[in-house]
């Protein structure tokens, strides 16, 4: 369902972030704000300051912003150069701005970088509870390829 307010999807500007240059604090403020959407909010099961180190240090980071507002986190790894498989950490749209293809937009951008990376598959888990992305994962062709309850792991063979 579309939210009215929200602003198309077509003014929804994604941008990989300069982890040099994002701080710290900015980015605990996000993973606080966008990983407590989850089922399984973040802050109540990792310490996010830790994951904030760990992401800025190792991951890469793209921003959906409406205008000057952060709308959609996605956090991905995509330096594994021995098994050439990304891993998708997280992808969070705020509710005001869902439904709008802004979580389509991304994973192809996603899909981009992780090709230039010579990445041949992306995993990432899906919580059970979350139908809306599990059908928009097997929509971009995820296959479900295992199970950690209450999680479902899906995997995209990048061609």
């Amino acid at each position: 369902m579309k939210n009215d307010d929200a602003t198309s999807d077509n003014q929804i500007k994604c941008i990989w972030i300069d982890n040099q240059h994002f701080s710290h604090e900015k980015m605990v403020g996000l993973l606080k704000v966008f990983g407590d959407l989850l089922p399984d909010p973040m802050s109540e099961r990792v310490d996010l300051d830790a994951y904030a180190n760990k992401w800025l240090k190792n991951a890469d980071i793209l921003l959906a912003y409406d205008k000057d507002n952060i709308v959609g986190i996605r956090v991905l790894y995509a330096n594994d150069l021995k098994t050439r498989y990304a891993h998708g950490l997280l992808l969070s749209i705020l509710p005001s701005h869902q439904g709008l293809g802004i979580a389509r937009k991304m994973y192809t951008e996603t899909f981009t970088l992780a090709k230039q990376r010579g990445m041949t598959h992306i995993f990432h888990y899906v919580h059970y509870e979350n139908q809306r992305m599990i059908k928009l994962n097997e929509s971009l062709g995820y296959k479900v390829v295992g199970f950690q309850s209450p999680k479902i792991e899906m995997c995209l063979e990048l061609t």
